[in-house]
């Protein structure tokens, strides 16, 4: 069962614009229905090398599939 994930902010000149903004995490066991277990809207980017870890507080079910949607970018 998931109970938290972790981002970590690695900005390069490569990819500037890379970090999300705001995200969500959905999961599903049959790859079609899919349930909300987190949502963020960062304010501010995290430090180049930072590790972020978003816990899941809701979570009961162990899914077979899991997405991070990512809405916008910093």
């Amino acid at each position: 069962i998931l109970t938290q994930y972790t981002l970590y902010a690695n900005q390069t000149t490569n990819y500037p614009n890379a970090y999300p903004k705001t995200f969500y995490l959905v999961a599903s066991n049959d790859g079609t229905t899919c349930y909300q277990l987190n949502s963020q809207a960062l304010s501010t980017l995290p430090t180049t090398s930072q590790i972020q870890t978003y816990v899941v507080s809701s979570n009961a079910t162990a899914y077979t599939y899991y997405r991070l949607i990512i809405n916008a970018t910093f």
